[in-house]
């Protein structure tokens, strides 16, 4: 019978186990590495952890510090106009720097002045005023038939100290490499008042939350977000940005991850720029700013002109992301993105494999539920109260289809597995052992290892001589019978077949199980049990099949307990269990001693029993010779059909009747009222029936299996008289005789002898003289 190992071990010698492995892990990671996975999953992974964190309260506070304006609805009401002209931007920051801020940040790069007295007005507001910052854009440009972008100088003063590569890696170009330069049109502030801004940086930033802070445009020119002006240091080094001393990471996209306070505080911290405007030029300083704030001024903010952003709080106006970036710098409490997508993934592939193919299902989805949730709040936690972005989300996918795809690969093998169990197992085992190796194949032991058991041998008498005369229907149909009768009982008391298909009879033992290798110490009981369940069961329904014609064909059992050695001994694929101990050999030679419709016992097993002893009915303790093994031993022999006898009568009967019928010599019962004496080496006997073959007779003297004795004579009482008379032919006497079975009957044994030493001829001559006598009288 062929029936694989566990399956995981299998596919992972085989090479099969990493295949997968690899291949869900390889799958899995370049999602995360793709465009589109990327997006996706990191669109999600962020609405996630940004709904959490300000659910759970822990979102970063903006720095009162930082102080924004913005051209808003209201002051696009009062002004009457959509854009701010250059004398009012000198009164706005003439009012500002009053209160002498550290830096005055506007989201305008002031690139379109209408002419000469606006740069005028212009260039005197930043005289004298505080710091000011403006920002600039780029924009790609690609000539028509040239596949990449390149970069081209256009209104930018590019010796600015803040956009030379060079001096933000000190001096070392080598430092900034793994910043990759992206081809860009760069726009600023015009050239005639550029000059006179404090520092430029650039207002357009990647979608959904992250943004390049360093743009690199060229091999010596660096384009800074324009939220990087807020800080005093700027450094570029391998990987990362150093800002206050505050190193910023990036993710593998060389981008950084925004870290935006709560939505509801964002939207409290802008201010309308309309009371700064509606103040005279000589009036006082604005009360809202301290010395050393920083002050931010958003123009186009109005609806309608305001550029919205997607972002993992929602869709915000571009403004928002400028100012998480400057409370980012201010408060140092950035996103670090952990760069680990490919071990999280693995970690995940790992762990939803070995849960594919430990748990079944109810354990399984409870385990995957269970990885899920470990993943994801890990993540959170980590990002709520560490500020690390952690890849969980591949995590949670790979954890997913991993288990889905181990699992399902369990399933298939499994069935193919439980339809090889029920295939080759279904009838040698019982029927519930079939079904838990359906639950857990993995159950199956197949080690070898030394038990104790009880084996049983069943026999059907002369088999192979009715086999020969009776029609091959009807033997076919009556072992089928039979045989269905043996398996059920057989299993019903805990029995397991070695064999089932030998027409001879069936071998089985008791007291072990293929399943977890669960072992019972009542074996010997079971098999007892079982061969008297047999035999009664038998002899009754043979008897209802003899008057339809059928034969009859007696069972006899050899049952013996001892120490055997079972194990499987087939192939890696295959199993083949064997069972090897002198156990096996002796109970084949018991039932070879035993008596048709009989039941021989060792002393072991008699010993081992508990509900069944020496002193149940129709049981006797007997000596047995063994030729093939040249020993002697004693055992009970068990008449199950002691209490039956009318029935044990009638099938012995069935049997000879038919044995007859078919050419072979019957066995003739003695007359009680005219009894045969016998004169033998054992002293005196009597006669009880004889056949062609042997004598049964009840001897006054003890004897055993396997003792030879020699008849000298037999006598009958001669009528009328009380002499006795030989009533065998001369010459035929003395005969000698082997013991085959003996038991005792009081101070007397009753026993079965063959005869040996005659020839086929001299048989017929003795056994037609004790005939006549027998049909005379």
């Amino acid at each position: 019978m062929r029936l694989r190992k566990h399956w995981f071990s299998h596919i992972v010698q085989k090479g099969h186990g990493i295949f997968w492995l690899l291949l869900v892990a390889g799958l899995n990671y370049s999602m995360l590495l793709s465009p589109l996975g990327d997006e996706v999953l990191g669109s999600f992974a962020a609405k996630v952890q940004f709904m959490i964190r300000e659910w759970a309260g822990v979102a970063p506070s903006i720095h009162p510090s930082l102080k924004v304006y913005a051209q808003d609805d209201l002051t696009l009401e009062k002004m009457k106009m959509t854009d701010i002209p250059m004398n009012m931007w000198g009164d706005i920051l003439r009012k500002l720097s009053k209160s002498d801020p550290a830096l005055i940040m506007i989201d305008k790069s002031f690139a379109d002045l209408k002419g000469q007295e606006d740069r005028e007005t212009l260039r005197e507001a930043l005289r004298t005023s505080a710091p000011v910052v403006a920002s600039g854009f780029t924009e790609t440009y690609a000539p028509r038939g040239r596949k990449h972008f390149i970069f081209r100088d256009s209104m930018m003063d590019w010796a600015r100290p803040e956009l030379d590569v060079f001096k933000l890696t000190d001096q070392d170009p080598g430092r900034a490499e793994w910043l990759p330069i992206r081809h860009y049109e760069a726009y600023g502030p015009d050239q005639q008042v550029s000059g006179l801004f404090y520092k430029i940086g650039r207002s357009d930033d990647e979608s959904f939350g992250k943004t390049d802070l360093f743009r690199r445009i060229g091999y010596k020119q660096v384009f800074p977000h324009l939220a990087v002006m807020a800080a005093r240091e700027m450094k570029i080094d391998h990987n990362k940005f150093l800002l206050n001393g505050e190193w910023v990471y990036t993710d593998h996209n060389h981008l950084t991850v925004v870290n935006f306070p709560s939505i509801s505080e964002l939207r409290l911290k802008v201010g309308s720029i309309w009371p700064l405007l509606s103040k005279k030029p000589e009036d006082s300083k604005e009360d809202k700013v301290q010395k050393g704030d920083i002050v931010m001024i958003l123009p186009d903010f109005s609806e309608g002109n305001v550029d919205i952003r997607e972002s993992p709080i929602g869709k915000i106006p571009k403004g928002y992301v400028l100012i998480s970036l400057v409370n980012s710098i201010l408060t140092k409490n950035w996103i670090r993105p952990v760069n680990a997508g490919g071990l999280f993934i693995l970690a995940g592939v790992l762990s939803g494999a070995a849960v594919g193919v430990h748990f079944a299902v109810a354990g399984f989805w409870i385990s995957v539920t269970a990885l899920v949730l470990a993943f994801f709040v890990f993540g959170m936690l980590l990002f709520c109260f560490a500020s690390l972005a952690v890849p969980w989300m591949p995590a949670v996918i790979a954890v997913v289809s991993s288990s889905l795809l181990f699992f399902c690969l369990k399933t298939i093998r499994r069935g193919r597995i439980i339809r090889s169990c029920m295939m080759n197992l279904r009838g040698l085992v019982p029927p519930h052992m079939v079904r838990e190796l359906a639950k857990d194949p993995g159950s199956l032991v197949r080690e070898a290892s030394q038990q104790m058991m009880t084996v049983m041998f069943l026999d059907l008498v002369s088999f192979s001589d009715l086999a020969e005369k009776e029609s091959p229907d009807i033997i076919f149909d009556s072992i089928r019978d039979m045989q269905e009768l043996f398996i059920h009982r057989i299993h019903e008391h805990g029995g397991i077949l070695i064999d089932q298909h030998s027409a001879n009879g069936i071998v089985c033992f008791f007291g072990y199980s293929y399943v977890g290798g669960v072992r019972n110490t009542e074996h010997a009981d079971q098999a007892i049990a079982c061969a008297e369940a047999i035999q009664n069961e038998h002899v009754f329904k043979s008897l209802e099949r003899v008057r339809f014609g059928d034969p009859m064909i007696p069972l006899r059992f050899g049952i013996h307990s001892a120490k055997v050695y079972i194990g499987d001994i087939g192939e890696r694929d295959q199993i083949d269990f064997m069972i090897v101990g002198h156990a096996v050999n002796f109970a084949s030679a018991l039932k070879d001693a035993c008596e048709p419709f009989n039941i021989m016992i060792s002393e072991s097993s008699m010993s081992l029993a508990s509900h069944f002893g020496g002193d149940s009915a129709g049981i006797e303790l007997v000596s047995v010779d063994f030729e093939v093994q040249g020993i002697s031993a004693r055992a009970w022999h068990y008449q199950p059909l002691i209490l039956k006898q009318h029935l044990l009568d009638e099938a012995r009967k069935a049997f000879e009747d038919k044995h007859e019928s078919r050419g072979r010599a019957p066995r003739w019962p003695i007359n009680e009222s005219r009894q045969m004496e016998i004169v033998s080496t054992v002293g005196r006997g009597l006669v009880i029936n004889f056949s062609l073959t042997g004598i049964a007779m009840t001897l006054f003297h003890a004897v055993s299996a396997g003792e030879r004795i020699r008849i000298d004579s037999i006598l009958m009482q001669e009528p009328g008289t009380l002499n006795h008379v030989s009533v065998v032919k001369s010459g035929l006497l003395p005969v000698e005789c082997e013991v085959r079975w003996a038991a005792m009957r009081g101070e007397r044994t009753v026993c079965g002898a063959r005869l040996i030493g005659l020839s086929e001829a001299d048989r017929s001559v003795l056994y037609e003289s004790l005939k006549e006598i027998i049909l005379k009288n």
